[in-house]
């Protein structure tokens, strides 16, 4: 019988193969024109934060046991009632290749999911999503394997952020710069922070806004023991090995700029770069509310309700053009800025990073997710 089994998994294994080598040979892409940041004085400045609206913090991924290979993970309503205790208005249950209906646990939720099913962990967050996008792709995704998925991701009109990009590599320098067809990177991970890889994917020419999220997989295990979770769960962590791994959870989050809490217009937001990443080292970091941030009077300015220990102006190759300590309010000129300048703010409890304000050469008129939409659905006549 065991044997029989074994020949069976085996067989599975083979087609399993034999099908991605059909699709990493078939479903390929490469880039098309996008957008770009150009390095020019005279070109337009675009300003992620133009549009009014009122603060909202977000956490974008999370996941859950709705999903049917994650059965050991925690309820959509013990993760959502977590958060909300915490103070989030928006949150993204973002389980693997399937939408889960957070808003039944969730007061104001996006409908999202994590695409990707290979190996070496290249995946992406989906937010605002409709549907899901197929992965065809279950061992094995070649750049561009990747950049035929992220053509049809952006073609459904989704904000889609590349995920973890150090996680077993999943990412390297040169994919980033060469893939189009995603708006966000996620800067601010569990498993790696990226900041400097950033900076060189802006300083290439590619408008992408900062992703901050706890990408949480278990609670802390204070918090699961006072939910009273069923005891199966531990068990199966137990079997798994998995007993023990707490998430690093309400320690990466975003402020987002929004007309509402709508998820339509969450979703409007992040492709416009309408939110900053936070990364908090301990906790209340992030308690600084945000006056004000956005191009006034030829400066591109920022003023906190707290002072923060450092304030930087950061440009391509992640120079520091200017900086300002001990202060709640910063500003940079207009005319000092050739392709493009990001807001990073610091101290000994965390870390907070703005959206760039770039040059380019005026084809961006209603956020990146638009446009990378149209781009995609031209490249397919």
């Amino acid at each position: 019988m065991a044997g029989r089994v074994g020949l069976a998994l085996f067989a599975v294994f083979l087609m399993t193969v034999a099908f991605n080598v059909v699709t990493s040979l078939l479903l390929r892409d490469r880039a098309v024109k996008v957008p770009a940041i150009v390095s020019s004085k005279e070109a337009a400045l675009y300003d992620p934060y133009a549009q009014n609206g009122f603060w909202l913090k977000g956490c974008f991924h999370v996941h859950t046991d709705a999903h049917p290979v994650t059965p050991e993970r925690h309820t959509p309503h013990l993760v959502a009632s977590s958060y909300r205790e915490r103070g989030y208005d928006v949150l993204a249950i973002s389980d693997y290749n399937q939408i889960t209906d957070g808003a039944r646990f969730f007061p104001y939720a996006m409908p999202s999911y994590e695409w990707g099913h290979n190996l070496i962990k290249r995946h992406a967050l989906v937010l605002g999503a409709e549907e899901v996008v197929p992965d065809y792709f279950p061992l094995f995704a070649f750049r561009e394997n990747v950049q035929w998925s992220l053509h049809r991701l952006s073609g459904s009109g989704a904000f889609v952020a590349i995920n973890h990009p150090l996680l077993f590599g999943a990412f390297t320098d040169e994919d980033l710069v060469s893939l189009d067809g995603y708006q966000g990177v996620e800067i601010f991970s569990p498993f790696g922070d990226v900041v400097d890889l950033y900076d060189r994917i802006l300083s290439a020419g590619r408008p992408v806004f900062p992703l901050a999220s706890d990408d949480l997989h278990y609670l802390p295990a204070a918090l699961i023991a006072e939910a009273g979770e069923p005891f199966y769960k531990r068990v199966m962590r137990m079997a798994a090995n998995l007993e023990g791994r707490e998430g690093e959870a309400f320690l990466r989050y975003n402020y987002v700029l929004s007309r509402s809490r709508k998820a339509e217009h969450i979703k409007e937001a992040l492709c416009r770069g309408s939110f900053v990443a936070v990364r908090e080292y301990l906790s209340g970091f992030g308690q600084r509310p945000i006056h004000f941030i956005g191009v006034q009077n030829g400066e591109v300015r920022v003023k906190l309700d707290k002072a923060a220990q450092q304030i930087d102006f950061i440009g391509p190759g992640g120079e520091v053009l200017k900086r300002v300590q001990n202060t709640n309010a910063a500003s940079f000129a207009v005319t000092e800025i050739e392709s493009y300048v990001r807001i990073d703010i610091q101290d000994l409890r965390g870390r907070m990073l703005s959206s760039p304000f770039f040059r380019h050469d005026g084809s961006l008129s209603n956020g990146l997710c638009r446009e990378a939409a149209m781009a995609a659905h031209s490249d397919e006549k």
